[in-house]
């Protein structure tokens, strides 16, 4: 029979065990916040190399982040030999961008995607981005201002959506669209420009690179220059057909493709239009500001070859007008505008096909012949019936803003 005094230590026992907090908790030190994933492929056994890029939380710390690259056959075996060799636990809470390199995006990334998302505290909102290069190569980069590479690639992907630059491609919708049928991810392509020159080490930048450190003769006359700043850009988008990539657009082209998409306002396009010494006495050259696109798609379907209608509203202003025409005039905007819609067709025919020549339906128009022709439509065939389809784009094109600016005000008498 229990006692009184028995059952109270029962109960202290029992409090004291609830009150010792996370008991399996691991500490900060123990962890690995990993900001930016790298993925590329080598023809040779092993074929990935994962880099992982995760910032210092010494308090007295030489740079600002470390870079730990393993050769693996997959992603999980990576993340093993991380753990292995470090002793800590990696953690995906916290991370910004994942990059993936031009040949490892040509290839199934399934298995990859798979190990990515068991990991248990995934951040489906990190971006998904290509390489032009390789992802080392991308991460690599020095920032300006010494910046971690995981944030400013993840600000210039930022800058990028808000000029329309770039879709804003997170991991769950890359994921969302892999598993779709009749819809592909696109994603934006950024490349390194500057220089990717080795750096040298503190001390050594006004001696030789291999002297010991002896200063050169003549005053560090032969020391190696300072390398020029490093930075990251958008140069176009990455087409994808399920988990591989199967094309690239370049920037302009990828715009036309986000004007189709109608997720273009505000948006920022230099316009190469046909000679002409009215309109353009300078260069045929014209940044056009897209204030609001909207796109009306339609569907034929004739012996199993889709057929797609794009109407196009497009309101813009001009930034850099330089002509001598006198556009205030009814007759001489409507001109314009005219040649500016028939410009924009041209492009825009051209970026379509190029799109769907690669197999890939970021456009997601597998979605509308599911839609109107259910009995048509082939989850399995579509790809092929896809590179078949053609385009009849009609545009209307409204100037909103001629681009005159005032420089100042005078007195009339003066």
């Amino acid at each position: 029979m229990i006692t009184a005094r028995r059952l109270l230590v029962l109960t202290l026992t029992i409090c004291s065990l609830l009150m010792t907090g996370c008991w399996d908790a691991l500490p900060v030190e123990k962890r690995i916040f990993a900001t930016a994933i790298g993925l590329d492929w080598v023809p040779e056994q092993p074929h990935l190399t994962v880099t992982v890029i995760h910032p210092l939380m010494e308090e007295k710390r030489a740079r600002e982040n470390r870079v730990l690259t393993f050769r693996a056959h997959s992603f999980g075996e990576a993340l093993a030999m991380l753990h292995h060799s470090s002793g800590q636990q990696l953690s995906l809470g916290v991370l910004s961008v994942i990059v993936i390199g031009r040949q490892a995006a040509e290839q199934p990334l399934s298995s990859f995607v798979n190990d990515l998302m068991a990991h248990p505290d995934l951040r489906l909102g990190a971006y998904v981005l290509v390489a032009s290069g390789t992802a080392q190569e991308l991460l690599a980069v020095t920032p300006p201002d010494h910046q971690r590479i995981a944030v400013h690639l993840r600000d210039v992907l930022h800058r990028a959506v808000r000029r329309s630059d770039a879709p804003a491609t997170t991991l769950y919708d890359f994921v969302t669209h892999v598993m779709t049928p009749g819809a592909d991810a696109i994603t934006a392509l950024l490349s390194p420009i500057g220089t990717l020159e080795h750096r040298p080490p503190p001390g050594q930048g006004a001696e030789g690179a291999g002297g010991g450190g002896q200063q050169a003769e003549g005053g560090g006359k032969n020391a190696l220059p300072s390398p020029p700043p490093e930075d990251v850009q958008v140069v176009g988008a990455a087409l994808w057909q399920g988990d591989t990539m199967v094309g690239e657009l370049t920037l302009p082209m990828a715009q036309h493709v986000f004007v189709a998409m109608g997720i273009a306002d505000a948006m920022l396009m230099k316009v190469l239009f046909a000679p002409d010494e009215r309109f353009f006495p300078g260069g045929s050259v014209m940044t056009l500001s897209i204030e609001g696109a909207r796109a009306d798609w339609s569907l034929d379907l004739a012996e199993g070859r889709p057929h797609y209608t794009l109407r196009l509203d497009v309101r813009l202003s001009l930034h850099n007008y330089a002509g001598t025409v006198d556009l205030s005039k009814q007759e001489n905007s409507e001109l314009f505008e005219k040649i500016i819609a028939s410009t924009f067709e041209q492009n825009m025919l051209e970026a379509l096909q190029r799109l769907v020549s690669t197999g890939s339906d970021a456009l997601s128009l597998g979605q509308l012949v599911r839609l109107k022709y259910p009995a048509e439509w082939d989850s399995k065939g579509w790809r092929d019936q896809l590179k078949t389809a053609t385009f009849d784009v009609q545009t209307k094109v409204e100037i909103r803003n001629m681009g005159l600016q005032l420089l100042r005000l005078e007195p009339v008498d003066k």
